[in-house]
């Protein structure tokens, strides 16, 4: 049960990539491995689209999401 931005990012079609984020693709989204498209483009070694993944949200959201508190004590320094 993957959107088609997770599939995008399996496939590295970064074009593909991009015009899913700028129509307004939910980067956070999960599929059946509680994996979002930015987990399946990084797993994948395919870093360009994890850029654009990243950039499409606010570090600060990356980090919630992802209950990442290293990340995030390194954004308050």
């Amino acid at each position: 049960n993957e959107t088609p931005l997770h599939v995008a990012c399996e496939e590295e079609h970064e074009e593909v990539v991009e015009m899913l984020v700028k129509a307004g693709a939910y980067v956070f989204a999960e599929n059946l491995n509680k994996e979002t498209p930015l987990d399946v483009a990084s797993k994948n070694g395919h870093k360009e689209i994890a850029d654009v993944l990243r950039a499409a949200a606010p570090p600060l959201i990356w980090c919630i999401i992802q209950n990442d508190m290293v990340k995030f004590s390194e954004l308050l320094d």
